[in-house]
């Protein structure tokens, strides 16, 4: 039986735990019989974006969302990472192949040793 996941996150200023935990999530995949990755990311001051950039170019079933302008938005810090998931949970919804289960994910280092 083949397992088939969404992996969602989101990530501001990832650094090189991002790449990290990328490289995880690329080992989970492909342990998988299908996957979808939705990482939303706002008002990056380091490499972020073009981590992403370089990832969603690389790797099929990836979607990167970009909510620049969060940071200017005058809301707290958890309000930013609710609104950012929550984004990601619409983009989700809005698949057609969506998996049979869904993993959220700490994109800036916590799994970075799945």
């Amino acid at each position: 039986m083949s397992v088939s996941i969404n992996i969602v996150g989101v990530v501001r200023n990832g650094g090189f735990a991002l790449v990290e935990t990328l490289g995880q999530v690329n080992a989970l995949r492909q342990m998988l019989g299908s996957s979808q990755v939705i990482i939303a990311t706002n008002d990056n001051t380091d490499d972020t974006d073009s981590v992403l950039e370089t990832y969603a170019a690389q790797t099929s079933g990836s979607t990167i969302i970009h909510l620049d302008g969060l940071q200017n938005a005058k809301i707290g810090r958890l309000a930013r990472i609710a609104y950012a998931r929550n984004r990601t949970l619409k983009a989700l919804h809005s698949l057609k192949n969506a998996g049979t289960y869904t993993l959220v994910v700490d994109l800036d280092g916590p799994n970075s040793k799945l």
